[in-house]
């Protein structure tokens, strides 16, 4: 069993909670408002715990908050998220660069290591993991990039866990394509006529 600490309440964070403790791992929910009735939710998946309490006992830390406040959080919680995986799942639709950097390599920059950080479920949608959902086909590939060969075998074991099979893309600079690709996943759902009801990722 990992104990994972999922920051965010979006819908992400809620799908991996919910896939993982399913898993039977141990999943705690972090965020700004843990006594808030609108978290209540939440406590059907995971535990809810303030940031700080959720990361000091985890072994992998899902930031599954917005871009850029997830560079804010990584810099900020820097000192704490060390020795910890971490898994970045964010989507920059809003700030795009010019190619020369992944947005995941801004995220290395918060946390000051590249060591321990995977990119991975940039470009699933979070319907498409939760397999009790009516719209989760049975298997869908969840790309990882990392410069951490133990990171990346880990974040892959977890996946696989989801009922999921784990691709490695390679290393972390790599993160630049799944910005992309996400981006224009998403554009191709909008114009298929699919919108989403709630956040992917909550800074909450």
């Amino acid at each position: 069993m990992t104990y994972i600490a999922i920051m965010g309440t979006g819908s992400m964070a809620r799908a991996l909670a919910s896939s993982w403790t399913r898993a039977g791992h141990s999943v705690c929910i972090g965020t700004r408002t843990p006594d808030d009735e609108r978290n209540s939710g939440l406590r059907e998946h995971a535990s809810v715990r303030a940031h700080e309490a959720a990361i000091r006992e985890a072994q992998v830390v899902v930031l599954a908050l917005p871009f850029p406040e997830i560079v804010r959080f990584a810099s900020t919680h820097r000192e704490l998220l060390e020795g910890k995986t971490v898994i970045d799942p964010s989507d920059p639709f809003d700030y795009q660069f010019d190619g020369a950097l992944g947005s995941s390599e801004l995220v290395a920059d918060g946390l000051g290591r590249r060591s321990g950080l995977v990119a991975a479920f940039k470009d699933n949608f979070a319907e498409q993991l939760d397999v009790t959902s009516g719209d989760a086909p049975a298997v869908i590939d969840v790309r990882l990039v990392a410069d951490d060969p133990e990171a990346i075998a880990l974040v892959a074991g977890l996946v696989r866990d989801m009922g999921h099979h784990p691709v490695d893309c390679g290393p972390l600079h790599n993160s630049r394509l799944l910005d992309a690709a996400a981006c224009l996943l998403t554009e191709a759902r909008r114009r298929a006529g699919h919108s989403r009801t709630e956040p992917r990722a909550d800074e909450s």
